[in-house]
C-alpha cells in the first residue's frame, strides 16, 4: 500500500510539473499568482476554468459558474437568499474555498482585513464563502484587464515562482529516464531448443 501511495504521489507531481511547465510563462497565469492564498495549482485551476474572461459579462455570472452564488427564494415582496447553489464547477469551488482559508489565517492585506471585519457578524463559514467569491471575482478581473493584484507581496510571489521552477525542473530531470525506457525495444523471448525426434522402431 505504501508503494502504491508513493507511486501515485510521484505520478501526481509529474502531472503538476507538466501543467506548470506549460503555464509558467502565460501572462494570465502569472497575474493569478499575485493574489494572496492562490498557489500554482489553484492558479492553474482558475486559469483553466475561466478560460477566456470575456465570456463573462458580470461578476454574478462568474460566481454562478463556480456555484458560489446564493439561491434566491421568493417570499412575499422580498427575495430571501439561501444556501449556495453549488451548480457550477465543484473543483473550482473547492480550490477557492481552500484559498479563502489561507487568506483568512495568514493575509494581513485588504482581503484578510475584510475577512476579520465581517467574520464576527456573519460567522466563519459564511465569511469564508464570501471571501472565496471575492477571490474568484478578483481573479476574473485581473485576467480581463491583464493586471497584477495591486497589493501583491513580492516575496510571496517569488516563493511561488521558485516552487514552480523546482517542480518543472524535477519533472525535466525525470523525463529522460522515462523516455529511454519507453523507447528501448523489448527483448524477444528466446525460442526453446528443439529436441531431436526419436525414431520409432518398426516391428520386424
Amino acid at each position: 500500500a505504501r508503494r502504491q501511495v508513493a507511486a501515485l504521489d510521484t505520478s501526481l507531481r509529474d502531472v503538476e510539473g507538466e501543467i506548470l511547465g506549460r503555464l509558467k510563462d502565460d501572462p494570465a497565469f502569472r497575474h493569478l499568482l499575485t493574489i494572496p492564498g492562490v498557489g500554482p495549482i489553484t492558479a492553474a485551476t482558475i486559469w483553466a476554468a475561466i478560460g477566456d474572461p470575456r465570456r463573462f459579462r458580470t461578476a454574478k455570472q462568474v460566481a454562478r459558474y463556480a456555484g458560489l452564488d446564493p439561491t434566491v427564494m421568493p417570499s412575499g415582496e422580498r427575495d430571501q437568499r439561501g444556501r449556495l447553489s453549488q451548480k457550477g464547477s465543484r473543483q473550482l469551488r473547492t480550490v477557492l474555498v481552500e484559498a479563502a482559508h489561507v487568506v483568512s489565517r495568514h493575509d494581513a492585506g485588504p482581503l484578510g482585513t475584510w475577512y476579520a471585519r465581517v467574520a464576527p457578524a456573519k460567522g466563519r463559514n459564511k465569511s469564508t464563502i464570501a471571501l472565496a467569491r471575492k477571490l474568484l471575482v478578483l481573479a476574473w478581473k485581473l485576467m480581463l484587464k491583464g493586471e497584477d493584484y495591486r497589493d501583491v507581496k513580492p516575496d510571496r510571489l517569488q516563493r511561488k515562482l521558485t516552487q514552480i521552477e523546482k517542480q518543472v525542473a524535477q519533472r525535466r530531470d525525470a523525463e529522460p529516464l522515462g523516455a529511454e525506457r519507453a523507447e528501448r525495444p523489448h527483448p524477444r523471448p528466446r525460442a526453446a531448443p528443439r529436441r531431436p525426434l526419436k525414431r520409432r522402431r518398426t516391428a520386424s
